[in-house]
């Protein structure tokens, strides 16, 4: 998983890049404790390289205008 700074909500963000048409799961999800909600997992098995790089870019775009 990936983890972002500590002032980052990913399900805030993935509710962002949803709209956007780019999906990624929360990575407190996969948490016992619920802890890290900075972090997030992607996948990305059945994508095209162009899709993944496209992909991160409109995630890296959202984390900026939060910021």
């Amino acid at each position: 998983y990936i983890v972002l700074d500590d002032n980052i909500n990913t399900r805030k963000l993935l509710d962002q890049c949803y709209k956007r048409g780019v999906l990624f799961m929360p990575g407190d999800i996969f948490m016992p404790d619920k802890t890290k909600s900075s972090s997030l997992r992607l996948g990305f098995a059945r994508l095209k390289n162009e899709e993944i790089v496209k992909g991160i870019r409109i995630i890296g775009e959202e984390i900026q205008k939060n910021n």
